[in-house]
This record gives structure tokens, C-alpha cells and sequence, in this order.
């Protein structure tokens, strides 16, 4: 007896309309392919809630998630480069984080543990951006970052956690960090 495949596609496009017609915007195409066809119609809404995500995250972000996820990266790169001035400017004056087992800090803080490790740390680092969200002149994302600092004498250590960030517009356009909650913890 033959296996019989069967196909689902989702397509998402976004458009809009004027008295000029209409304008794609984006348009989002994924297909799934299984020898058994889909045995729990949960399985058939979370695919298409993963489809529309997809689009939602990859194609049709606002300027302003963009600007957000951009941010991030920026400070990323400039962490593993060791550019402490790069990270400050990326933040608020009176920006506090939030981390695991010590009281808030601000700007002036990070700067000074910054300075402190300059040169006798390298820091590695991945994330995977969850969620954007903006909402007027505030956004806020949700990451699962993995951090390995490599100090010049000693071993690696590695942290991993989830970080919840929120981002303020100011007048002048640019999103700069408010507020930092980093969850990062330990691995062995």
C-alpha cells in the first residue's frame, strides 16, 4: 500500500487599500509535509499560529520593532567587542536592572562593573528574541539569552536565563533601555 503524504500550506499576506488599489505589504508562505495527516486538529491551529507568527515576526514588524530589535543586536555586538561606552549610550540615564540575588542598579553601576572587566573578560554571547511589543512611546521584548565570560586567567562561565527589557522612545526618535530584568542564572 502506498504512503500517502499530504500537504498544508499557510499563506499570510498583509496589504492595504486606498483609492489607488491595493499594496502588498508582506505575504508569508510555509507548507508542512507528514506521512500522517494531522491526527489532532491542536496540531492543524498550532501550525497555522506558528505560520501567522512567522509573518507577524519576520515580515510585517513596524519600524519600531525593528529599531528595537536592532538595539539589541547593537549592544550584543558592542558587549563582545568590549565597547563600554557603545553599550551606555544604548540606555537611559535612569535605566535600572533587576538581577538574580542583588538589589537594583542603575547606569552608574553597570558602567563601573563594566570598566572594572574591561580587558580581563571576553563575553560570548547568543539570544533568542521572543516576543516584541510596542505600544506608543514603550516596547518590550522577552529574549532567552546564553552569556559564556571568559575571564583572561580561568575558566569559562557560562549563564542562561530569560530577560524581560523595557524599551522608552525618546523625543528624538531612537528607543534606548528603561528597565532590565535579567533572570540569567549559572549552567554547569
Amino acid at each position: 500500500m502506498a504512503v500517502r503524504k499530504r500537504t498544508l500550506t499557510f499563506r499570510v499576506e498583509v496589504f492595504e487599500t486606498d483609492e489607488e488599489g491595493r499594496k502588498d505589504l508582506c505575504s508569508l508562505q510555509e507548507s508542512y509535509t507528514h506521512d500522517s495527516f494531522f491526527q489532532r486538529q491542536r496540531e492543524l491551529f498550532q501550525l497555522a499560529y506558528e505560520a501567522f507568527n512567522l509573518a507577524r515576526n519576520k515580515l510585517c514588524m513596524s519600524s519600531d520593532e525593528q529599531a528595537i530589535r536592532d538595539l539589541i543586536q547593537t549592544w550584543i555586538d558592542a558587549s563582545k567587542a568590549g565597547d563600554t561606552d557603545r553599550v551606555l549610550s544604548l540606555m537611559q540615564d535612569d535605566v535600572v536592572f533587576l538581577t538574580v540575588g542583588q538589589q537594583p542598579f542603575g547606569k552608574a553601576e553597570f558602567e563601573a562593573a563594566s570598566r572594572a572587566g574591561k580587558g580581563k573578560v571576553a563575553i560570548d554571547a547568543t539570544m533568542d528574541l521572543r516576543e516584541v511589543t510596542v505600544v506608543g512611546d514603550v516596547g518590550y521584548t522577552l529574549n532567552h539569552l546564553t552569556i559564556t565570560i571568559t575571564p583572561t586567567a580561568g575558566e569559562p562561565r557560562k549563564l542562561d536565563g530569560h530577560i524581560l527589557t523595557v524599551f522608552r522612545k525618546q523625543p528624538d526618535g531612537r528607543w534606548l533601555l528603561a528597565r532590565d530584568a535579567n533572570l540569567l542564572t549559572p549552567q554547569h
